[in-house]
């Protein structure tokens, strides 16, 4: 088995590395070695999640996870709580080195089912641009992997396009976090939105323009986003949506634009 071969793709799939442990310096990250499971970065905690003898650490647990799940191929991404975006940037660039390299360890031996995502310092975009070639062309890895926290939100009044695309370091491809604050409805329903989007169809008339939004149900009077796309992708949540949910969605987008379904949240 290989990428080339595998019918059964999983792209959300996190790790939690031993090596990172603590190479962030007072921010950790921890992983406690209580009855009960905890994993502190920063001042959060995540308590209950046992990380250690499960999959998220041991790849032969987790190949045999896919196995049973019937998944040809993962590629592994950090763990959101480690993305680090708010620290300083000096810690940042130690941690994600120090997380690029150990995670590239787990992918080499088992370099047939498992591939791997970068983590990057989006506080220094200039580092994040270097450390993204370096997992790249010499790691091997497919690209960066980022959270949408950068410390500013993209309404700010002052913001502009040019302040919120930010090259990850992988040819012809841009990125516009969000932010901080969960993205409302009101937000995708603003003017600024449009703006936004239509500045950015006509600088990238020659690509691609992805936008995650949240669930088509809830959109409300944002829905006139909808028209701005050419084609939807549903994501349907494993075990969460049933089929009258999912019909919804449909009718929501549109059938003329709905390109496909794709189903995360699957075990293993």
């Amino acid at each position: 088995m290989s990428l080339a071969d595998a019918e059964t793709i999983d792209v959300h799939a996190h790790a939690v590395l031993e090596e990172t442990m603590g190479a962030a310096g007072s921010y950790g990250p921890e992983l406690g070695r209580e009855s009960a499971p905890r994993f502190r970065v920063g001042a959060y905690e995540l308590q209950g999640v046992r990380y250690r003898g499960s999959p998220f650490m041991d790849p032969d647990l987790r190949v045999a996870a896919m196995d049973a799940a019937g998944l040809d191929y993962q590629v592994l991404s950090p763990n959101p709580l480690s993305y680090l975006h708010f620290i300083e940037p000096e810690a940042a660039q130690t941690f994600c080195r120090v997380h690029n390299d150990a995670l590239s360890r787990v992918v080499a031996g088992h370099r047939q089912r498992l591939g791997a995502f970068a983590a990057v310092p989006m506080q220094d975009i200039g580092f994040a641009i270097e450390e993204t070639a370096r997992a790249v062309e010499s790691l091997g890895m497919f690209g960066p992997y980022i959270g949408t926290d950068f410390g500013r939100p993209l309404d700010d009044p002052e913001m502009d396009i040019d302040d919120i695309v930010y090259s990850p370091g992988v040819a012809r491809m841009r990125v516009m976090p969000y932010g901080d604050e969960r993205i409302h409805s009101r937000l995708l329903a603003h003017d600024r939105m449009h703006d936004m989007l239509r500045a950015a169809r006509s600088r990238y008339s020659d690509r691609f323009i992805v936008l995650d939004l949240p669930d088509v149900l809830d959109l409300g009077h944002a829905r006139s986003v909808l028209g701005w796309v050419d084609a939807t992708v549903l994501v349907v949540p494993y075990g969460v949506s049933d089929r009258r949910a999912v019909r919804l969605g449909i009718d929501a987008v549109g059938q003329n634009r709905l390109a496909g379904l794709v189903m995360n949240r699957v075990p293993g």
